[in-house]
């Protein structure tokens, strides 16, 4: 039987002893939490705020995020392609999501400002008119990924492919643009 939590604020909490398949978190604030390598499980948030939580290695095997915010959390290695799609959208600022994926996810319009995106995979998600704000991009997957309209202003270390990715109307800054003629192997001085 699902259990709904609403609009509960949650601080300092590691959560050792609670069982998070079917619970639903609605309105719910989360506040220097430790979620890392728990199992989250059939687990759906609503209109949650993160704040300062490390979920690092958290199983989100059909998990739900719907309007969730996510500031200053530590999220290394999470499966966000492992989530349920129906409804998924989120906002990132100020975080490290290293090692995450996002492969094949339908995420348009998402905000990921100020924060750390080293060894992500982009791999043919959908991420029209997404802010992609000012974010350290090295080594990140970018194969058939739709970043129409995405504003990159800021963002640095990327090598994006243009003849294998969309990018009509995206926006980048210089110099980091430079990203987008790696794939041409030229040399520019």
């Amino acid at each position: 039987m699902e259990e709904r939590i609403l609009d509960k604020t949650f601080e300092q909490e590691n959560f050792d002893s609670l069982d998070f398949r079917d619970r639903t978190f609605d309105g719910c604030t989360f506040t220097n939490c430790d979620l890392s390598d728990k199992n989250l499980s059939f687990c759906t948030f609503a209109d949650c705020q993160f704040s300062n939580c490390n979920l690092s290695n958290a199983n989100l095997n059909n998990c739900s995020f719907k309007e969730c915010e996510f500031d200053a959390c530590k999220m290394i290695g999470l499966q966000f392609n492992d989530c349920k799609k129906f409804l998924l959208s989120f906002s990132f600022s100020n975080c490290q999501l290293d090692y995450a994926s996002f492969y094949q996810l339908d995420i348009p319009k998402t905000t990921i400002n100020q924060s750390s995106l080293i060894d992500v995979d982009f791999t043919e998600s959908n991420l029209t008119g997404s802010n992609i704000v000012s974010c350290e991009l090295k080594n990140a997957l970018f194969d058939n990924t739709n970043l129409e309209k995405c504003d990159l202003r800021g963002s640095q270390n990327y090598q994006i492919d243009p003849a294998l990715n969309k990018v009509k109307k995206a926006q980048f800054s210089m110099p980091d643009v430079i990203g987008l003629l790696v794939s041409l192997d030229i040399k520019i001085s």
